[in-house]
Order: structure tokens, then sequence, then C-alpha cells
């Protein structure tokens, strides 16, 4: 029998520069089975990050003085050390899926990530690599030229094939910071990083430790189906107390209410994704007078709104004393060209280009 904390896929985690390497040690820390690496280009981010997370591997490219934000030099130093990355890689050899954790702020991330992924695909991980990108609050002097190029550009190949959990941290400081007034910098970042790490684990967790109440499944073959989807990955999450809810009025809007409640990134809509998977987990002693047909039937009517994606709903229960429903959401195989902020780099990034071309050609 599995335990409660049994995960469908033993994730890596590949953190690159500063920025990428917390949110890869807020995942990495979620589970004993999960491996990470941290690879940097500035010492000092190095030791923060070795300090915080030691178990894990941690590899230093070039003097340690970092890339000064400049993507060519991040390009140089990753093909000057090209094969000690391909052997730090190697650590990940019986790692199931991986996800590369990168911002779009510094130029490590920007710079190595093309790279890395090719080294994961040919070490075998074609179809089992996943991208978490982090895009700089709006206020940030992050648009320096190169940029977006790299993952947004003309080229663009990683965004068509690759599946992507996009970060957004305009959205993510507004909903931290309207939840906790006046929370310090440093707080918000531990906050934002752990409520990534968080969706990823949860939904790992959702269809191989909880148990099912009646027929419905969602397997890990389904789980893993999912996040191999190329596109964005959105996610929702919410609670509803039917207690107070006695006619079931939230249920009824539940399109409405998972558009609402979307976190990490928005300007999604439901329509637009290839898949959604929505779970509906409360407790034991609860779970009787909840999950009857008549709730059932309204969940089905409530989901044909939504018009094009394979549907999977499943209902969990948990020993933990709760009256509530947590309602969890998980799309797969939003187009990239469908979201507003994605549309932006895009254009940012032909910008971008265009204007590295006439530095080139010293116009």
């Amino acid at each position: 029998m599995r335990s409660l904390n049994t995960v469908n896929v033993d994730f890596g985690f590949v953190g690159l520069g500063l920025a990428g390497g917390n949110v890869a040690g807020a995942c990495v820390s979620k589970h004993s089975s999960y491996g990470a690496l941290f690879i940097n280009t500035n010492s000092m981010d190095q030791k923060s990050l070795a300090k915080t997370y030691p178990s894990y591997g941690h590899f230093l490219i070039g003097g340690g003085l970092g890339t000064g934000r400049n993507i060519k030099t991040a390009e140089e130093l990753y093909k000057e050390n090209v094969d000690e990355i391909k052997d730090a890689l190697g650590l990940f050899a019986r790692t199931e899926f991986i996800w590369v954790c990168a911002s779009l702020g510094g130029a490590t991330g920007t710079g190595f990530l093309p790279g890395v992924i090719n080294i994961l695909t040919e070490q075998g991980f074609a179809g089992h690599i996943g991208l978490i990108l982090i895009i700089p609050h709006k206020n940030e002097e992050w648009n320096l030229a190169g940029h977006a190029v790299p993952i947004f550009g003309s080229d663009n190949q990683l965004i068509k094939q690759l599946p992507i959990i996009l970060i957004d941290n305009t959205k993510q400081e507004n909903d931290i910071s309207a939840e906790y007034r006046s929370i310090g910098y440093r707080d918000y970042l531990n906050k934002s990083n752990e409520m990534v790490a968080s969706v990823i684990h949860n939904n790992n967790l959702l269809s191989s430790s909880i148990p099912y109440y009646g027929g419905s499944n969602f397997d890990s073959l389904n789980y893993l189906e999912f996040i191999k989807t190329p596109g964005i990955l959105a996610f929702s999450s919410f609670k509803i107390d039917l207690n107070m809810d006695s006619e079931h009025s939230e249920i009824k809007r539940l399109s409405h209410k998972i558009e609402k409640n979307i976190i990490l990134s928005d300007g999604y809509e439901l329509n637009d994704a290839n898949m959604i998977q929505i779970s509906f987990l409360t407790g034991d002693s609860n779970a009787t007078h909840v999950f009857t047909v008549d709730f059932k039937n309204i969940v089905f009517k409530e989901m044909e709104s939504i018009l094009f994606p394979k549907k999977s709903i499943s209902y969990l229960t948990t020993e933990t004393a709760m009256s509530e429903v947590q309602i969890s959401i998980m799309c797969a195989g939003i187009p990239v060209e469908r979201n507003e902020l994605v549309k932006e780099l895009i254009k940012r990034a032909k910008q971008e280009e265009l204007m590295m071309m006439l530095e080139d050609l010293e116009i």
C-alpha cells in the first residue's frame, strides 16, 4: 500500500542562476525522491544556494564573477564549459522528469537554457523535460537586449516543444501582498517560491497517495500525459465550504471560479487548454454527504461549458478533519501564443533580435 507521501513522478530540478535556483530549491525540498542541480556563474549566489540546499549538486561556472546581465557573456561561458555541464547533468540519469528553472531577469538562465535543454535531450530525456520560467516584475529593469530571444525569439522551438509553467512576478506580488499586508521582500520571495513548489508537488501527490471516492480515477500515466504536453501548464486552486452553500451555487459557477483563481500567472481561458484535470478533496467523514449524485451531476453540467479540452474529474478523501472541499485544477496544452503575457514576450524578443542584428552590422 502506498504511503500518504508517495509521488507519481520522481522529479529533478535544474536551477539556473539565483532566481531559478531558489525556485528549484523550494521544489526539491518537498520530497526526498526529488533531486536538484544548481548551476551558477556568480560565486555569492552559489554560496547562498549551497548554504540553504547543501545536500544537492552545485556547479559554479567561470571565475564566479557572474555575467553582468550580458546574454553574450552567458552564452560564451556555456560554450567554454559545455563538457563539464554535461557531466554535472549526469546525476539525473535515473530521474523520470526534469524541470529546468530559469528567470528572464538575469543572463545565466536565458543564456544557458537552450544548451541545457539540448544536453538533456541528448542524454535521453526528450519528452521528459519541462520549463519553469520566471517573468520579472514589470517594474524591474530587465529589458536588456537578448533576454527573451533564446526562448521567445523567431526560432522559439523551446516554447513550441516543451511544457512550460510561467511564474509572473507581477501577479505573484499582487496576490501575495493582498493576503499578507506589508510583507517584507525576502518573505515575499520565500512565499512565492513556496507557492510554486506546493503547486507542483501537490499535483504530483494527488493521483498517487490520496484515496479516491467512487469510480473516478486519474492515475500516474494520466498525470504524466498532462505534464508532458507541450504548451503552457496552468493551475487554479480554491476552497468551498458546502455547509455555507447548501444550494451548490459556487459549484454551479465552477468554470468562473477556476478562471478567477488561476495562480502563478494568468491570461488564460479554459477553452484554450488541451486537457483539464479537476480534483475535489474533502475529509472522510464529510465525503458521504458532499460527494452525492446531485453534486456530480452539477459538476458535469457546469463543465459542459468548457468546450474542447479532454476533461478528467476526480473525487478524493483525506483522513484529516476537513469540512470544506479543496478544488485543484490543472490545465495542459495551452498554446503559448494565446497568453497575453507570452504575446508581449514574443513581440519583445522580435524587437530585441532586430536590435542585436543592427548592432552586429554596426548600424
